[in-house]
């Protein structure tokens, strides 16, 4: 067997060179299986290598994403902390709050039954004070009705002298008139007593006829003062009077001036009147 020579291997290279698949061949014949397929378990290192430094990658954003998330997370915490801790103020004051407002409600309750009982005191004093001034109002009006009553009495001569002559009070003879009327069936008992609680009842003579004057007097008059005036010269009339219904005072509102002119009534103030309209309710009686 010869010797391998320097010379031969130069030879050799120069012919692989020339010779791709003898090239590949030797590789195949001088190198192993583990070593022909190193490349390829090297590009499989490498690409695991890859992977692994990507998962590395990934893995570091997810732990920044979780640090992030953490430190988003305490914030959190620390607000719902502080939020919980002043809810727990606000609770505490609002209970506080509702104590206060019990008990002002407690005072206002206490504040009204006082109110309460004070207008039920008030409304007492009030109706008692109604009754008192109901009942001055009364004894005012009769002190009043009664003076005007006195006027017209002491007056008479003066007042009525003006529209009828020889004039006189006509009070003892009337009452002789309505006990024998009574007595023949003519008049009612309740009719005698109306006509003798006239307040003035005056005889006198106007163109020489008897003519009597049935005399309502107020301090103020009023509708009801025209209503028992006629009245009681209805029943004047039973007994043959020619009566003629008057209403005195001092206060007169038109509307009683008015319902005084339907039913002829003749209307005096203070002792004055329309002379003229009193002739002609007169004429009209004597007719």
């Amino acid at each position: 067997m010869m010797a391998f020579t320097v010379e031969d291997l130069t030879d050799l290279i120069a012919i692989l060179e020339q010779k791709p698949e003898w090239r590949e061949r030797l590789r195949q014949i001088l190198l192993t299986k583990e070593l022909l397929e190193l490349p390829q378990t090297v590009e499989r290192i490498a690409q695991a290598v890859e992977r692994l430094t990507q998962e590395a990658e990934e893995d570091r954003m997810w732990r920044r994403e979780i640090d992030q998330w953490r430190k988003e997370t305490d914030e959190r915490w620390q607000q719902v902390v502080a939020e919980l801790r002043e809810m727990r103020e606000w609770q505490r004051e609002t209970i506080e709050w509702q104590r206060s407002v019990t008990d002002w409600q407690k005072q206002v309750t206490e504040q009204l039954q006082q109110i309460v009982e004070w207008q039920r005191e008030v409304t007492l004093w009030i109706e008692d004070m109604n009754r008192w001034r109901q009942k001055v109002d009364n004894d005012l009006a009769r002190l009043k009705a009664s003076d005007r009553e006195r006027y017209y009495r002491d007056k008479a001569h003066a007042i009525f002298g003006r529209l009828l002559k020889c004039g006189r009070d006509a009070t003892p003879k009337i009452m002789e008139k309505l006990q024998d009327a009574l007595r023949a069936g003519k008049i009612s008992r309740k009719e005698m007593n109306a006509l003798s609680d006239a307040d003035v009842l005056w005889m006198g003579e106007f163109e020489g006829v008897p003519v009597l004057f049935v005399c309502e007097v107020s301090f103020a008059v009023s509708g009801e003062d025209v209503i028992r005036a006629v009245h009681r010269c209805e029943i004047a009339r039973k007994l043959g009077y020619k009566a003629v219904p008057i209403v005195a005072g001092v206060e007169v509102s038109e509307e009683v001036f008015d319902q005084a002119k339907v039913v002829n009534v003749i209307v005096m103030t203070d002792g004055e009147f329309d002379y003229e309209y009193a002739e002609q309710i007169l004429k009209r009686a004597i007719d």
